[in-house]
């Protein structure tokens, strides 16, 4: 997904990384961009590759860019034990972006997660829209 050196490329590009701990291990994270803009490419199996300089694609990268005002949200990730139990990563770096006055959030989710696309329908009440098709 990305590595030490990515890490520290997101941060120095003003990246933000979210995540919950249990006895000392990670069990959930989430990356936002506050700036909105996030390069995104696609690997061998057409799966999205977000701010991952250290990944090399046949395919091309281009920017992604929701606006100054809005923040860009990738690489949602919760072990699956903990899927369903209200421990939602977004919840609280959602709440960290507004505090830093962003009007919303875009969160890239793949139409394969059918989980958090349902989610994101029945909880948020938000809409659905498909970038490839714009």
């Amino acid at each position: 997904m990305w590595t030490i050196e990515d890490y520290k490329w997101r941060i120095q590009n003003g990246r933000k990384f979210y995540y919950i701990t249990e006895n000392d291990k990670i069990i959930s994270f989430v990356w936002h961009s506050p700036s909105g803009e996030v390069l995104k490419t696609w690997d061998e199996n057409d799966s999205p590759v977000y701010d991952t300089p250290s990944y090399k694609s046949k395919n091309k990268t281009i920017l992604m860019n929701v606006g100054d005002n809005d923040s860009y949200s990738y690489n949602t990730w919760i072990k699956r034990k903990y899927r369903g139990f209200g421990r939602h990563m977004n919840l609280r770096s959602f709440r960290e972006m507004e505090y830093l006055g962003k009007d919303s959030i875009m969160n890239d989710v793949e139409i394969w997660n059918k989980g958090t696309v349902i989610h994101c329908i029945k909880h948020l009440q938000e809409n659905i829209i498909d970038l490839l098709d714009s």
